[in-house]
């Protein structure tokens, strides 16, 4: 199927990353990789990139051809016309000041500070310097009937000023729902601040009201998210599309594979990808490595956990300074890039995501999609992800991880060889977003004829 409306995405959260990050994770990930799909599937006829330029604060358009070649995070520099260098790093750390300028100044300040004293940022940031790429920003021409598709975090952007205008063009406006777990699981698993839980609980009342439809990636998201809006009063048109287990490495990989990380890639090593931060329970993972490293029969003696540090990352980091890296067998990566996750993933024994609640889960699929054995909570969506391949802990027993991973580092289970057969694909999720915007163009047709 193909939409006949132009689609015009909403990528403003994904430049906003680009200015400060060289690496994409999560959410951004996965907007981007569904609209390569678009592009590359050819889901409709006009394809754009639509954005609040977060230099100019202007709404504009941009072509997006060049994602169907080979291409970088670190291009969005130079196609849309955003800092780069020390200025893009400036831009990047004072973003979240935007609108508090006595804060934004005192920001300033420190960061001058920090880049005077420290030549390790300053290579890190300046070395190799931007590639000269011709600009895709174009002028902002909404076509009436398009359908603008955020996919993203949007929460952090104008979407006030999105629907404003998708209205004044008479555009229709899906948007995507990761998840509203700040909302939905216990009070002590939310470590969020209130500001940060208000901000989203408006944006989410404001797309639900707001859009044609919301896109979930998961029954349990779609379940959670009606539950909360019947709750508030608020009636919208859902519906749950096909997410991925493929892990595809960026097209145009220029970042180099860390010397440490090809050094461990070559011994026998558990994995855990992921935010190191309170909600994914890095910290019971490692309590529990910490009894089940020494099971009897252990053919597993290391663990890498790769990921980028999140909120109270600081109990991780203080339980590995006292333990010792529990006794020097765990290892963490900071950051990783694509090929070096995709050198973690396809030379660990097995992987595990002690993530107490998701809207999806991602690394469950990655690790399937690369035949890997992977060890999950039973809880939220992860079942959706892992299926009849994934071992499975009771999230509500404390004791129930160390078991498994006892179980599994003395004998790890065996994935199917054509697991591939069973999983889903981006260019799959692309084709299923493409799907539900079709449906909503009929319905939008029968309104029209009725």
């Amino acid at each position: 199927m193909k939409a006949s409306a132009p689609i015009y995405f909403d990528i403003t959260d994904i430049i906003e990353h680009a200015m400060h990050n060289s690496v994409v994770t999560g959410v951004q990930r996965s907007a981007i990789r569904v609209i390569e799909g678009f592009i590359r599937n050819g889901c409709a006829d006009q394809i754009y990139g639509f954005l609040k330029h977060p230099v100019s604060g202007q709404f504009t358009l941009c072509d997006l051809s060049f994602m169907k070649g080979a291409y970088d995070i670190g291009d969005f520099a130079a196609r849309f016309g955003l800092p780069s260098g020390k200025e893009a790093w400036f831009a990047g750390k004072l973003l979240r000041y935007k609108n508090r300028p006595v804060k934004r100044l005192f920001r300033k300040m420190r960061l001058h500070v920090q880049w005077a004293a420290s030549p390790s940022v300053r290579k890190k940031i300046e070395g190799g310097g931007p590639r000269k790429l011709p600009c895709c920003l174009m002028p902002l021409d909404l076509k009436a009937g398009g359908i603008i598709v955020s996919l993203g975090a949007s929460w952090g952007s104008d979407y006030v000023g999105v629907r404003q205008l998708a209205k004044a063009h008479e555009c229709e406006v899906v948007s995507f729902v990761h998840d509203i777990l700040s909302l939905s699981m216990p009070a002590d698993a939310v470590h969020g601040a209130k500001y940060k839980i208000v901000k989203f609980v408006a944006w989410l009342k404001f797309i639900a009201e707001n859009s044609s439809l919301l896109l979930c990636n998961s029954a349990f998201t779609e379940n959670d998210l009606r539950r909360y809006l019947g709750e508030q009063g608020i009636s919208a048109r859902t519906a749950v599309v096909r997410f991925p287990h493929e892990f595809r490495v960026s097209s145009d990989q220029s970042g180099a594979i860390r010397s440490e990380i090809r050094t461990l890639a070559a011994s026998k090593y558990a994995l855990c990808v992921g935010r190191i931060e309170s909600r994914k329970n890095v910290i019971g993972l490692l309590k529990a490595w910490t009894e089940a490293r020494e099971a009897p029969g252990a053919k597993v003696h290391l663990l890498i956990v790769a990921g980028k540090p999140g909120a109270r990352a600081g109990e991780v980091f203080e339980f590995l300074q006292r333990t010792e890296n529990v006794s020097g067998t765990v290892q963490v990566i900071d950051s990783p890039n694509d090929l070096e996750l995709e050198m973690l993933y396809r030379n660990c024994q097995f992987t595990v995501f002690p993530s107490l609640f998701e809207g999806w889960g991602l690394p469950i699929g990655e690790s399937l999609w690369f035949g890997k054995p992977v060890i999950c909570a039973d809880n939220s969506s992860m079942p959706e992800v892992g299926g009849e391949f994934a071992t499975y802990f009771t999230h509500k027993d404390p004791g129930s991880l160390t078991e498994v991973l006892k179980q599994t580092i003395v004998s790890a289970p065996k994935v199917p060889e054509n697991i591939r057969d069973h999983l889903t694909t981006w260019d799959d999720t692309a084709l299923s977003v493409c799907d539900q915007i079709v449906q909503l163009e009929k319905v939008d047709a029968k309104h029209i004829i009725a």
